[in-house]
């Protein structure tokens, strides 16, 4: 079935998106946006309200001259005379004669525009076109005032993979996760994990149970493929984890267990047994991988070891925070000490630690902290609170995440930047000692 002026897809992320609470696109931001549209191969994308603001004045004005869209048509949003004007006065009415223009070049049709105040806003639109509608409107990833407006990814993911109409240009559905993501980044509004189709989390498995059904035909816990819409499966690794959790989630890191029973057991009772003091692998593949290859060759790969560490906070007088790191770490068969600073005791120590081996290892000069978390767990067995710490590092093609758990919160950290270096080196080609 060929896409046609039967069925409208219309996005409004650029108009009604942008009025979620905390969300301000630039003109630079919606010309961005409304390309990623146009991949996508939505039908119309409404720019704004020419007129209403300097900005989608500009904006207008600019997309004329920059955009080439291949499959959206460009449009804009518009309404009657303001109060107290004479419609012959009003200047938004008076832009082009739109109303009038569209009136006559088209037949009317039917279409739904929905907000998700009671978190109807997909099921609300996806009866209406069971009904009868022809013409629907949303936003991608949801956004717009209040609650947000219906989510277009889904309704257009229903409609093509529930529904078996095609709206979108063949094989475009395909591109919706990196597009959903891609326009997440141009408006620093970070996705939602557990987005139907689209979040990271939507095909993500973490109980065993689970796992060894999936490990027989994926389908019996997946609704839909997720290659279908650019997503892929995860295997979550935590202490709810079995035989076929490891071994799955082994290979979808590119680790061969090789069926080896014995070792995917010890592999289990290890997780669940560090999971009991606070450790997490779900949000730490790097951690779980170098676990992996320590069972399996019998030591934890290594490039170097941090015999001692000593952080310092220091108020001057001028009222200026220094902080300070001293790291003795031997690598490569001799023992180095270094020394950073940093604006916390984490950054310092890992700033030291960077210069003591970037001579040795130049490879750690792509290595950069994206993130740092910090959670205060619980007491447990009578025990104080412990603090767990992830890190995630990017050596500018990839991330990875890294755990670590102890009572003093620096070394946790310390525990994390380890393994997060030792992981980089290892995606760099070297090789552990």
């Amino acid at each position: 079935m060929p896409v046609s002026d039967a069925f409208h897809i219309y996005d409004t992320t650029l108009r009604d998106g942008a009025q979620q609470e905390g969300l301000n696109l630039s003109v630079h931001d919606k010309l961005a946006i409304a390309r990623h549209l146009d991949d996508l191969g939505v039908g119309f994308i409404e720019g704004g309200w020419p007129g209403a603001n300097p900005k989608d004045t500009e904006f207008f004005a600019r997309a004329k001259k920059e955009l080439v869209l291949k499959n959206a048509t460009f449009v804009a949003f518009g309404a009657t005379r303001r109060p107290n004007v004479k419609a012959a006065d009003d200047v938004l009415l008076g832009a082009s004669q739109v109303v009038h223009d569209v009136l006559t070049a088209s037949s009317a049709r039917l279409g739904i525009h929905c907000h998700n105040d009671t978190g109807c806003a997909v099921a609300n639109s996806m009866a209406a076109v069971a009904a009868g509608a022809t013409h629907v409107q949303g936003t991608l990833n949801g956004y717009g005032e209040r609650t947000g407006n219906a989510d277009l990814v889904t309704i257009i993911a229903n409609l093509e993979l529930k529904k078996h109409q095609l709206v979108l240009p063949k094989d475009s559905l395909r591109e919706a996760f990196r597009i959903s993501h891609a326009v997440a980044e141009v408006t620093n509004v970070s996705s939602s994990a557990r987005q139907p189709y689209v979040g990271v989390s939507a095909f993500a498995h973490k109980a065993g149970l689970h796992a060894s059904a999936i490990k027989v035909d994926p389908a019996l816990y997946q609704h839909e493929d997720p290659a279908s819409v650019g997503n892929d499966m995860r295997m979550l690794v935590s202490d709810m984890a079995g035989r076929a959790s490891i071994e799955l989630k082994s290979q979808e890191l590119g680790v061969d267990l090789g069926g080896d029973k014995e070792l995917i057991g010890r592999i289990v009772d290890r997780v669940k047994e560090m999971e009991s003091r606070g450790f997490t692998f779900e949000a730490a593949d790097a951690s779980f991988e170098l676990l992996v290859h320590e069972e399996m060759i019998g030591k934890r790969p290594s490039f170097f070891t941090i015999d001692h560490w000593l952080t310092t906070v220091e108020r001057s007088e001028d009222q200026s925070i220094l902080t300070k790191a001293e790291i003795k770490v031997t690598a490569m068969g001799a023992q180095i000490s270094c020394t950073g600073s940093g604006n916390g005791p984490v950054n310092a120590f890992d700033n030291a630690l960077r210069t003591g081996l970037k001579a040795l290892y130049p490879e750690l000069e792509v290595l950069e902290l994206t993130d740092y978390k910090v959670r205060i767990l619980e007491g447990r067995l009578g025990t104080g609170a412990v603090t767990r710490v992830l890190v995630e590092t990017s050596d500018g093609k990839g991330e990875w995440n890294t755990v670590g758990v102890h009572e003093n919160v620096i070394a946790a950290s310390a525990m994390a930047l380890e393994d997060a270096l030792t992981f980089g080196l290892m995606r760099q080609g070297r090789k552990p000692e």
